[in-house]
This record gives C-alpha cells, sequence and structure tokens, in this order.
C-alpha cells in the first residue's frame, strides 16, 4: 500500500520546488505576476489530473485493495482496482465477496473510472446490506449480503461471476485472465440450462 504513494510524493515533491522556485524568481518582477498565475494553472492543472485521475503508477491488470470488511457469518468483501491498459480507460473497479465456505464471486463496478485515493465498506447493524464508499464520503452502490446482488446508487444492477476454486483475492493478485475464464464457464452454464430449459418445455 505504501508503495503505490511512493511516486506521487516524489512528483508532488518534485513539483512543488520547481513551482515555489518560479514563483520566488518572477515576484521580484511585478509585471510578471500574471504570468506566474497562469504558469501555475498550467503545471497545477496536468499534474492533477496525471496524479490523481490517471495515476499511471503500478503494473497493469493487478488488484490494489482498497477496503475490506467481514460479515458476522463469514463473508468477506473486498473492493479493488486495477490498473488498465489505456490512459483514455484508467481503472476497472471491481467488489468481490466470498460467502463463508464458498469461492469468491466477482461484481463489475466501473472500467472507466479515475484513480481512488480511498474507500469504504459499511455493513449496516442488520449485516444485511453493504455501502460502497468513494473516499469517505461518496455512495456508489450497495450489496445486498442474502441475495448476493449489487446495485449502483442510481438501481442499475452489476454483471456477477463466480471465481474459480483456486483464485484467491489478494493484493497484486493477476484477475483478468481468470476472470474471463470464469465468465466463459458462467455463460457456458447458463446456456447448457437454458437448452434443459427448451427441452422441457
Amino acid at each position: 500500500m505504501v508503495k503505490a504513494y511512493i511516486p506521487i510524493l516524489l512528483v508532488l515533491l518534485i513539483l512543488i520546488l520547481l513551482v515555489a522556485a518560479l514563483l520566488w524568481f518572477l515576484a521580484h518582477r511585478r509585471r510578471w505576476i500574471l504570468f506566474s498565475l497562469l504558469l501555475l494553472i498550467c503545471i497545477g492543472g496536468p499534474a492533477y489530473i496525471v496524479l490523481f485521475m490517471i495515476h499511471p503508477f503500478g503494473e497493469r491488470d493487478r488488484l490494489r485493495i482498497i477496503a475490506s470488511a467481514k460479515a458476522s457469518d463469514g463473508t468477506e468483501i473486498k473492493l479493488t482496482q486495477a490498473r488498465n491498459q489505456g490512459w483514455a480507460e484508467p481503472y476497472t473497479v471491481s467488489l468481490w465477496v466470498r460467502p463463508a465456505g464458498r469461492n469468491w464471486r466477482w461484481y463489475y463496478v466501473d472500467h472507466q473510472d479515475s484513480w481512488w485515493r480511498t474507500g469504504k465498506i459499511s455493513i449496516n447493524t442488520e449485516q444485511t446490506k453493504a455501502k460502497i464508499i468513494k473516499g469517505g464520503k461518496d455512495l456508489i452502490a450497495e450489496l445486498d449480503l442474502p441475495q448476493l446482488s449489487l446495485k449502483l446508487a442510481d438501481g442499475t444492477e452489476r454483471a456477477n461471476c463466480w471465481m474459480s476454486e483456486n483464485w484467491e483475492c489478494t493484493e497484486d493478485a493477476e484477475y483478468r485472465n481468470a476472470l474471463h475464464e470464469a465468465e466463459r464457464e458462467d455463460y457456458l452454464k447458463k446456456s447448457a440450462q437454458s437448452l434443459k430449459q427448451q427441452d422441457h418445455s
């Protein structure tokens, strides 16, 4: 977790030193004050986008665990983010749920999200709902624990599938290939069930 912040801190430190030196130099020339402010905006704007939205650090397609929680019945919940291949769609956000004694279940949240600095999983006192919160205040989705269904804040239900028995949701875990295989198996099972229902009708 600490490793993810080291590049940010280094870049920020260099940026602050450069801007401070530039402003000190330009402050002695009043006619350059406006220019220095514009330059600060030009430097600070792109730096903010790169560092806090795109955040191009870390290995691609590897999970970073943002938050985790455990219900009273033993159900484990983990909120993760993984860096994508392109800059246009920086990060994929996923929720992973493992009921006691079962496999992990993947839930799609977003594949075009910005970098999450922090997040939270809040389980209610009845242990029936788990709220997924971004940055400590923004409600993103809610998980129905008894039904194992995930809905976004606008009520949209999200896709999900069971992972293989030997797959584990851990920090830096490679997930994309395992997820594609799980989705393929899930599709084949649903297709077989559909054919059986058609034969009985």
